[in-house]
C-alpha cells in the first residue's frame, strides 16, 4: 500500500528535483521512497485507532493492535525514524539548486 500511495509521491518529487537526470534519480531513489514511507506511516499512526476499530484495518504488519504493547509502539516509531533518517540523507544529497 505504501509504495502505491506515498513512495511514488517521493519519486515524482525527486524526478522534478533532479530535472530528469536519470543517474541522480537512481542514486537518490531509495531515499525519496523512504521519505514518502515515513510520512505515510505517520499518517497511519494518526488514524490507527479509527482504522482498526471502524474499518478493521491495520497498516503495521506483525503488530497486534488489540494488544498494542510498548515494544510494538517502539518498533513502529523506530521504523519511522529510520525512514526519516534515510529520507533526510537523500535531501542533503539533492542538487544544490533543488534546495531552498
Amino acid at each position: 500500500y505504501i509504495y502505491g500511495s506515498a513512495d511514488v509521491v517521493g519519486l515524482m518529487c525527486l524526478q522534478v528535483f533532479v530535472k530528469g537526470d536519470v543517474e541522480e534519480y537512481n542514486r537518490l531513489k531509495e531515499s525519496a521512497m523512504a521519505l514518502g514511507s515515513a510520512f505515510q506511516k505517520v499518517n497511519f499512526l494518526r488514524d490507527v485507532k479509527a482504522d482498526f476499530e471502524e474499518l478493521n484495518r491495520s497498516y503495521f504488519p506483525n503488530t497486534n493492535l488489540k494488544e498494542l504493547d510498548e515494544a510494538s509502539k517502539k518498533r513502529i516509531v523506530e521504523e519511522i525514524k529510520a525512514d526519516f533518517k534515510k529520507g533526510y540523507e537523500g535531501i542533503i544529497d539533492l542538487p544544490t539548486d533543488a534546495k531552498f
